[in-house]
């Protein structure tokens, strides 16, 4: 309501805690992020250990909602890259970043030109790609937990590409795994492309984070504009909207709420799926793009234990149930996981 500020108890359900808040007169927010809410409170948790299904429903729903085209979105990103001459509002290097160890937002843009230019160049990405008929059957996913997992019928097979430039095509089908590999599958291709996502997301994070300085050194701050407010502007300037800005905004949210200012080594090397979440790539095919074959791309980069871990920095909990302290990891949360992490 118009009134939240005023009120000192809230009680909904854990679902509901999840969605952003809406107060009708400002922007919409999650609870759970907002420190005029969080700081000096206490979050109860009624059934604590049947709430980690709760959560786990709502990241896979929030994956699945996200679901792009992993080849597409770069695509798209390069087309605003390379044909759009960015405003000076946005690239205007604020004060707050002017010190020399912040590289300046042109330079930045001129970094992810040339990291997208190698990767058109190498993997011929002025072509569109296309699963060989012969192979329709035998090609499933791919699934990568930081390895990549190539499901086929069949045993020690990869995933190829073959660049036809008779026909303007790059063809996918299904070789065996050579110990001699010369880099042409699937693997190298979404393996670079993810490193430039990862790049051009941790890019778009500082310029938001220096478009928002600038509101402020202007004394423009009357607009009330969020860091995700701020990080869609910057995306709108390279031509991303909808179903992939969605998911690039909240890639790089989350990425922020990771660099709180106790984050230790120990998180940077943890590889676990409770860390880093999983993601996989589905290759589909449809009568309505017959020409080419899609690679679609989901993540899930948050767990129930990632997300209890922030909720607990921010604030204290108390989870309420008889069977809170089961030891199992399937109908409670990884306590001694949460544990570990926290050092207690």
């Amino acid at each position: 309501t118009a009134f939240s500020e005023d009120k000192k108890i809230f009680l909904m359900s854990l679902d509901k805690f999840l969605l952003r808040y809406a107060t009708i007169v400002d922007s919409s927010f999650y609870i759970y992020e907002n420190d005029d809410y969080m700081k000096n409170g206490v979050v109860f948790i009624d059934e604590f250990d049947t709430t980690k299904e709760v959560i786990l429903k709502r990241i896979i729903q929030n994956g699945l909602d996200n679901k792009i085209g992993i080849i597409n979105i770069f695509r798209v990103i390069c087309s605003g890259l390379f044909d759009t001459e960015f405003t000076k509002i946005l690239t205007e290097q604020s004060h707050t970043y002017s010190d020399k160890k912040y590289k300046p937002i042109t330079d930045i843009i001129a970094i992810f030109k040339d990291m997208a230019k190698d990767i058109i160049d190498e993997h011929h990405l002025n072509y569109l790609h296309k699963l060989k008929d012969e192979y329709r059957d035998d090609v499933s996913f791919l699934f990568q937990d930081y390895k990549m997992h190539t499901i086929v019928n069949g045993e020690s097979k990869r995933i190829i590409v073959d660049t036809d430039g008779s026909q303007s095509i790059n063809w996918l089908g299904v070789d065996l795994y050579k110990e001699d590999d010369d880099g042409h599958s699937v693997y190298q291709l979404i393996g670079e492309i993810t490193r430039f996502l990862n790049y051009f997301q941790t890019g778009i994070g500082f310029i938001a984070d220096n478009y928002l300085a600038l509101k402020r050194e202007r004394k423009q701050g009357d607009y009330n504009i969020t860091l995700e407010s701020a990080i869609r502007t910057a995306l709108a300037e390279f031509g991303v909207y909808g179903t992939m800005q969605n998911y690039l905004t909240y890639n790089i949210m989350l990425s922020k709420k990771g660099r709180r200012a106790d984050y230790r080594i120990n998180d940077a090397l943890d590889s676990s799926v409770y860390e880093k979440g999983f993601k996989y790539y589905h290759i589909l095919d449809n009568d309505n793009y017959d020409t080419q074959s899609r690679i679609n791309y989901v993540a899930f980069h948050d767990s129930p234990e990632k997300f209890l871990i922030r909720l607990i920095e921010r604030t204290k909990v108390v989870g309420v149930s008889a069977s809170a302290k089961l030891p199992t990891v399937l109908a409670n949360y990884d306590l001694d996981y949460i544990r570990k992490v926290r050092g207690e």
